[in-house]
């Protein structure tokens, strides 16, 4: 996990060969531990790595093998970082009909389990691509349900951002 970390510090820092490298040991050695859980999250932060490098057919297969990871484990927590990744990935590609069908699983299963926060964050990028798609009035519902979410978190910057998202 300490590797993983490293690896997290250095992707900021755009550190992309010193951060594979980390994550790299740190699949190594959750795959000697037999820790799928902590395989999967490696795997993640590796198509992270390629993401940022503009790699992007590398990025959604290792999103792809976290995703069967997740399935295999039943853990909802992993399952649903990874639906988010290859959520993500669609839209910075502009895949937007993609990226709606996996921001739509990535939000019920946050509500599903109780994540507010997550739950807001999903709906207001359902808002976005309806934005991208000129489709104002399904924008403006999944946009006022990410609102009324960030209210009752009391967020007040991520409440600005989609009244924001609203004024638009």
């Amino acid at each position: 996990n300490v590797l993983n970390n490293l690896g997290d510090v250095a992707l900021a820092l755009e550190g992309f060969e010193e951060a594979q490298h980390f994550y790299q040991e740190s699949l190594e050695l959750h795959r000697q531990r037999q820790d799928l859980r902590g395989m999967g999250l490696a795997l993640v932060n590796l198509g992270a790595v390629f993401e940022r490098q503009g790699n992007v057919q590398e990025a959604k297969h290792l999103f792809f093998f976290f995703l069967e990871t997740a399935l295999d484990l039943a853990d909802p927590y992993v399952e649903n970082r990874a639906i988010t990744r290859l959520a993500q990935l669609a839209f910075v590609t502009k895949q937007f009909e993609e990226a709606k069908n996996y921001y739509q699983q990535s939000f019920e299963l946050a509500s599903s389990m109780g994540n507010r926060a997550e739950a807001a964050h999903h709906a207001r990028h359902l808002g976005q691509i309806a934005l991208e798609k000129s489709d104002f009035a399904e924008a403006e519902i999944y946009l006022n349900q990410s609102l009324s979410l960030f209210r009752k978190l009391a967020d007040r910057v991520h409440l600005s951002q989609v009244l924001g998202d609203l004024a638009y």
